[in-house]
């Protein structure tokens, strides 16, 4: 006997899995459940607090492109059950007078112009933030300089006591008939380069970091400028730039790096080769380091196409103007 209630328990919870929601408790309720989660916006917050948290797994750095996709996939999903989620504790917590006198609130003049300025109230606690925090930007920079500084500090790429020497050739000039430009409206450079041969592309399949994004037209060279107002040493730089590639990279190869004067302004030239789940690269980069903070400017392409390829990446990289 208690094997069959057992049974009859087991195929009565199979049943319930699959009972849509409003079958499972009264009618009624639940309709009038449903229709207070729409009139007072309720979903439509579940909503955007999953969309917030698909943002913001976009930003986590250490995360391949795959496995932020894959997720953002499986995250959207759970939109229709956290809005089941919010009914089913509806119906559990408020009584059906309760419900009814939430949705008279909702539908009263009252209630639908509270509904009306949520827009702009969040929009001016925004203006509100922001200004706030741009009036202690400068705070925020030095902690996180100063945090950046220690990591960098016992990173075992940085040497204090390194010495660059200049590369060969070590004034480097800039190349004619440069009719496209990319201008920074956050810090003090742009990037000449001619349009014939390159074109700017959107940074999200690069590097959610950069600023601006470029390809030539025969899709073989990439480039792109991660710019930031922090203050950091040329080899404090260098070092941080070697550690974020070898946490990407199986191998990581320095042919050369020396000091550059260009436009009358000295950067430093690295050049790198990288192997990317088993993809052979070769990066010609630039390095500054300035009062207004630091700028990476990275150019690449297949290694077995690197010889052919070099001169044009050269004349990209050439075309930064740096503000003294």
């Amino acid at each position: 006997m208690q094997l069959k209630t057992k049974k009859m328990q087991s195929k009565l919870f199979f049943l319930i899995a699959f009972i849509p929601l409003n079958l499972l408790f009264s009618q009624t309720k639940m309709n009038k459940i449903q229709e207070l989660l729409a009139v007072s916006d309720l979903t439509q917050l579940v909503r955007r607090q999953v969309d917030s948290k698909v943002e913001g797994l976009q930003l986590i750095k250490e995360f391949p492109k795959e496995v932020k996709d894959s997720m953002r996939v499986i995250m959207l999903t759970a939109k229709p059950a956290l809005a089941d989620s919010l009914a089913v504790f509806y119906e559990k917590h408020y009584t059906i007078e309760e419900i009814d006198a939430m949705l008279a609130f909702y539908k009263s003049p009252i209630g639908l112009k509270m509904k009306q300025l949520e827009v702009k109230l969040k929009t001016e606690m925004k203006s509100a933030f922001d200004k706030w925090r741009a009036e202690h930007n400068e705070v925020f920079m030095a902690m996180i300089n100063r945090f950046e500084q220690k990591q960098v500090s016992q990173n075992p790429n940085f040497n204090a006591d390194e010495i660059f020497n200049q590369a060969t050739p070590y004034v480097q000039t800039r190349s004619k008939n440069l009719d496209g430009e990319f201008k920074s409206a956050k810090l003090p450079y742009r990037l000449q380069y001619d349009s014939n041969l390159w074109e700017e592309v959107d940074c999200a399949g690069f590097n959610d970091n950069a600023e601006a994004c470029f390809l030539t037209k025969n899709k073989q060279i990439y480039s792109m400028i991660i710019a930031e107002s922090i203050q950091m040493d040329i080899r404090k730089l260098k070092a941080l730039a070697l550690s974020n590639m070898q946490k990407l990279a199986k191998k990581v190869d320095v042919r050369e790096v020396g000091l550059i004067k260009l436009n009358e302004i000295e950067l430093l030239k690295m050049e790198i080769d990288v192997n990317i789940n088993s993809i052979e690269a070769s990066y010609y980069n630039y390095y500054h380091s300035a009062d207004w903070g630091v700028l990476q400017l990275m150019t690449f392409c297949a290694t077995e196409q690197l010889d052919n390829n070099l001169p044009l990446m050269t004349a990209l990289n050439n075309g930064l103007i740096l503000e003294k």
